[in-house]
């Protein structure tokens, strides 16, 4: 199990590196705000006891928007979102969008853990996917038997899927894996 004071250290350097980072490029900047607005959303609905845990967010005019599919089945309601969000950005209406869903995944010591998942876009081309544990307080106490800071952080780049070239309605992958693991 991770030591407290070094977790939290951990996660502390982690979320000042993004911020600095987010302040000198505009694109990430953007991309942090869409990830961060589906990791506060998707904690929500889970606190909430919502089953809705599959959210679409995108950035319009300087104002993250939600949107949900009517779809309730996981795959297919990331699936219904990603169109939603392809159609906004084939319009040119925004500048960054992402889907966040709820997975469970196993870690190294066996258990499994509910993470949120996201992969987040910029008009730019820019693409990252990230996974991130539901309880914020997993990320300070850890996981059992398994020694080191912030196991459960993960991310990576990703290729588009929302702001995509060529045909607009060519097929949608339905899983958000991750690309690498970055910790």
């Amino acid at each position: 199990m991770a030591d407290p004071a070094n977790q939290a250290a951990f996660i502390a350097a982690l979320r000042k590196k993004a911020e600095e980072l987010a302040a000198k490029n505009p694109v990430l900047a953007d991309l942090r705000l869409i990830a961060k607005a589906l990791v506060d959303e998707a904690r929500k609905r889970i606190a909430d006891g919502s089953g809705r845990t599959t959210i679409g967010a995108y950035l319009s005019e300087g104002t993250i928007s939600l949107i949900d599919a009517e779809a309730s089945e996981t795959e297919q309601a990331e699936t219904e979102t990603l169109s939603k969000l392809r159609e906004l950005a084939r319009q040119g209406n925004i500048r960054a969008a992402g889907v966040g869903k709820v997975i469970e995944k196993e870690i190294p010591s066996g258990s499994v853990e509910k993470f949120v998942s996201v992969h987040a876009e910029h008009s730019t081309g820019k693409a990252v996917i990230s996974q991130i544990p539901a309880d914020e307080a997993a990320l300070m106490r850890g996981f059992p038997g398994v020694s080191g800071p912030a196991v459960g952080v993960s991310g990576g780049p990703a290729n588009p899927k929302i702001f995509v070239s060529g045909n607009p309605n060519a097929s949608i992958p339905g899983s958000l894996g991750i690309s690498s693991d970055k910790s």
